[in-house]
């Protein structure tokens, strides 16, 4: 019988398990009934489906993403006409724009890739205009104490006589500050954009706060009284407005570098002077990122701050096929927005839907706090008694620079039949094997099973990489050209998992280095020599067509920037399709 590859098989079972995914997608995209938007305003786009897959933002023209993408389940009850409980589904995924360009503009659809299928939310339609559409807006523009002073300016000016007077860069600048210079991987940090001027009237003509590349940003909203403060600089005082204020959660370790911010004013110096225009750019600091300790726990995600956690199970008891409520709250100061689910293991006679997550979170100039909630419905269908292990939940603390990991208590489930009885036998078996096991870690004895176990294992891996080795060694040029596609094939896949299971730097490591293996013995590039320069002359001088050649060097690109500069989530899965596609294309070439 002829031999199935190891890649051919992973490839075979990605495409079988997506056939069981149904195709009654249900994918909508709103920006909750907003048609018209202000040139400063800002507005909120969901999409949602019904469906769990592998999401993806579009590349938005004439709009920025100014808010991080947030997501979120809720869950509906069912129950058919035999009294079985099902649980209906949708995942919706925020995020939160301002527009770039005056007009009428389309917004496109999101993607989710659910099986081996890629669907599309319909692509909806915003008009933008110069005032702005929200009531809320207006009243919080940071500017509505200098749009004040230049309305007064102007009504003062009459048709005076007028001279002009030069303003220098320490009579109008702007700066950012920081609360933290040294912080840790998200660690939030106070950024606050202040305007300092001298006693004159001003008004605004235009302003630009960029978005904070590497950073998950949240804006604070400014106080519709601030004042501005009198500040005393080398012995000179300057009126200083606080124009913008946003919490900022650095995503990568490292020298960070926060981009400056500029506007124009009208300044006008006395009632005899002739009003002028002033352009302005502030500081760009530099923020330096500490990692964080390489011995998280298995329970740590991404929480860094101080946090805490209640589990509660709603019953103990219950018939089969009825719902049970798990409810686990996480709370404390942190990036509670971008905590995911937690990673939990049930009896695998439960049936186990998505959480229905619900966030209570405040924003202010002390940080993000607050609570994310998950709710689990467990649907045991099977009569017993189960054990369900400690939940535990581990964060950062950055006050003891070590991390904290709190263990709720175990939960006993009984499921009864319909009759109110439990098959015995699971009964049994459940609490035989949990008992021995329990006197077995207590007393600290291990049998024979549980070091053979550990053993057979060992030893099974130190023949596989013997044997794999040793077959490498010997695998010829010719051989190593021919299997670079097969070697990919299983690089691409672990990949894939990393994908699907959000690990984005996995992800890009086992992309690159699968990636630069395959050059490295498909075209037969040595190591040390292997340049973007020498893969596309090689690519060329094998015959494979220019564009393709670009897409294969830009691929690299984008993946090499990725292990510095953090893409935008709806980069990634673009960015695994593009490498599969352009491999196929080499590939079609050069056998």
């Amino acid at each position: 019988m002829k031999k199935i590859s190891l890649a051919t098989a992973v490839i075979f079972f990605m495409l079988v398990s997506g056939l069981g995914f149904s195709q009654d997608i249900e994918f909508t995209s709103s920006t909750g009934g907003i048609k018209k938007a202000g040139i400063t305003d800002r507005f909120q786009v969901t999409y949602s489906v019904n469906k769990r897959g592998q999401f993806s933002l579009p590349n938005y023209k004439n709009f920025k993403v100014i808010g991080g993408l947030s997501q979120g389940t809720s869950n509906s009850i069912v129950r058919d006409v035999t009294g079985r409980t099902t649980v209906k589904t949708n995942y919706s995924y925020e995020v939160v724009l301002q527009p770039t360009k005056l007009g009428t503009h389309e917004i496109k659809g999101a993607k989710i890739k659910v099986g081996n299928t890629v669907y599309e939310s319909p692509t909806v339609t915003m008009e933008v205009v110069k005032e702005s559409q929200s009531r809320q807006q207006r009243a919080q523009d940071p500017f509505k104490q200098i749009r004040q002073m230049q309305e007064e300016m102007m009504r003062g000016m009459g048709r005076r006589q007028q001279q002009s007077v030069e303003i220098g860069n320490k009579d109008f600048f702007g700066r950012i500050s920081v609360s933290e210079s040294n912080p840790y991987k998200n660690e939030q940090l106070l950024i606050t954009y202040k305007l300092y001027t001298k006693n004159f009237n001003f008004g605004l003509e235009k302003y630009d706060f960029p978005t904070q590349e590497g950073f998950w940003s949240e804006n604070i909203k400014i106080p519709e009284t601030s004042k501005p403060v009198i500040e005393t600089i080398d012995g000179q005082q300057y009126q200083v407005f606080t124009v913008k204020k946003e919490i900022l959660f650095p995503q990568q370790a490292g020298k960070l570098k926060l981009n400056s911010f500029s506007l124009t004013a009208r300044i006008q110096t006395s009632p005899f002077s002739a009003p002028i225009s002033k352009s302005i750019v502030s500081n760009s600091p530099t923020i330096e990122v500490k990692p964080l300790p390489v011995n998280a726990p298995k329970s740590f995600i991404n929480q860094v701050g101080e946090m805490d956690m209640k589990v509660i199970f709603n019953s103990d008891s219950i018939l089969i096929d009825q719902p049970i409520d798990l409810t686990i709250s996480i709370s404390g100061k942190g990036n509670l927005k971008q905590l995911s689910e937690l990673k939990l293991n049930f009896p695998e006679e439960f049936e186990v839907y998505d959480p229905e997550t619900k966030n209570n979170i405040r924003i202010s100039e002390n940080g993000i706090s607050g609570s994310k909630t998950y709710n689990y419905l467990l649907i045991p269908r099977k009569a017993g008694v189960f054990k369900i292990k400690p939940i535990a939940f581990s964060y950062f603390d950055v006050k003891s620079n070590s991390y904290k990991t709190i263990t709720s208590d175990a939960f006993t489930v009984n499921a009864y039949n319909e009759d109110g009885t439990i098959d015995e036998t699971v009964i049994e078996q459940t609490e035989e094997l949990t008992d021995k096991v329990d006197k077995e870690v207590k007393k600290g004895e291990y049998t024979w099973l549980y070091i053979l176990i550990p053993s057979l294992l060992v030893g099974g891996i130190a023949l596989y990489y013997l044997i794999f080795l040793r077959k490498n060694k010997e695998e010829t040029e010719e051989e190593r050209r021919k299997n670079a596609r097969k070697k990919l094939a299983l690089k691409m896949a672990v990949a894939k998992q990393h994908l699907d299971n959000n690990n984005i730097a996995g992800f890009y490591d086992e992309t690159l280095i699968g990636l630069n293996k395959y050059v490295n013995e498909k075209l037969q590039i040595e190591t040390a020599k292997m340049t973007k320069e020498s893969i596309s002359e090689t690519l060329t001088n094998k015959g494979v067509g220019g564009k393709t050649t670009k897409s294969f060097i830009t691929v690299l690109e984008q993946c090499e920037m990725a292990k510095y500069a953090p893409l935008s989530p709806q980069n990634n899965l673009e960015i695994y399709e593009k490498s599969v596609d352009v491999i196929e294309e080499i590939e079609e070439v050069i056998r």
